[in-house]
């Protein structure tokens, strides 16, 4: 395990080298497909800078290194690995259109082990709604399913920007929804590796309901106790910080710090 309203405006650039998902959909604007040296059948993953790719950041279990990657106009997506001796890399399709044919403009992946790991993946910005999928795998990466199979347990109104799994059933994802009103911060909880979330809610003091740029996913010290962060306001002093003492189903605001 490891660890301006919105930044709804970071380049595409970013979002693929950096694996953030704060922006994974919003204004990201889709790309002009022009030839790309490098396609979802490649043996190794994309360098930086490749035309049209999305690639998440690299992750590493035990000396093999993990990544993601996807042809954006088509929305095909790959995931590679390093073999744990010669240091070549394999890949493993995960999907030839991961959201609905319309490609991808962002990914996030995030392995609670070196057998459990998810990917996100965040299709273009339309009429307000942004495709969301999830993919998980149980064992490391040879076979990739979609969670749940069919359809999205997120509104597709909402951005999640971020996903951490306690361990291979308990995970979280944070969500922003800059077009209600007010905005609201979402939090979603599964239990049995994605197949099912649920909307968790809590109070967000109304001075700061607008202010909020990133929701951080909830860290927890032992099954009862965790801690979530969000931080942001345009000039991104604001923090607020809430706990739990049952598991994630209530969350109280503990302190604040900004104006």
């Amino acid at each position: 395990m490891r660890s301006s309203a919105f930044l709804l405006i970071a380049a595409l650039g970013c979002l693929a080298l950096c694996g953030c998902a704060a922006a994974a959909s919003g204004t990201v604007a889709r790309p002009a497909t022009r030839h790309s040296r490098w396609s979802c059948a490649a043996p190794t993953p994309p360098v930086s800078g490749a035309v049209d790719v999305v690639r998440t950041g690299r992750e590493v279990f035990g000396g093999q290194t993990l990544m993601a990657a996807a042809f954006s106009p088509t929305g095909c997506l790959t995931f590679y690995a390093t073999s744990r001796t010669k240091n070549r890399w394999s890949g493993q399709p995960v999907t030839a259109s991961a959201t609905r044919g319309d490609g991808i403009a962002a990914l996030q992946m995030f392995f609670s082990d070196r057998m459990h790991g998810w990917i996100l993946a965040f299709g273009f910005l339309g009429a307000f709604q942004t495709p969301i999928v999830l993919f998980r795998t149980v064992n490391g990466g040879a076979v990739w399913q979609r969670q749940p199979a069919k359809g999205s347990p997120f509104p597709e109104i909402d951005e999640p920007i971020r996903m951490r799994f306690e361990n291979p059933r308990d995970g979280w994802i944070t969500s922003l929804n800059g077009f209600a009103s007010p905005p609201r911060v979402g939090l979603y909880h599964t239990t049995d590796g994605g197949d099912r979330w649920t909307f968790v809610s809590f109070s967000l003091p109304a001075r700061y309901q607008g202010l909020v740029q990133e929701a951080l996913p909830p860290v927890f010290s032992n099954s009862a106790h965790g801690m979530l962060r969000l931080v942001g306001t345009e000039n991104g002093q604001t923090s607020l910080l809430y706990s739990t003492d049952d598991g994630g189903e209530t969350w109280r605001l503990d302190s604040s710090a900004g104006p």
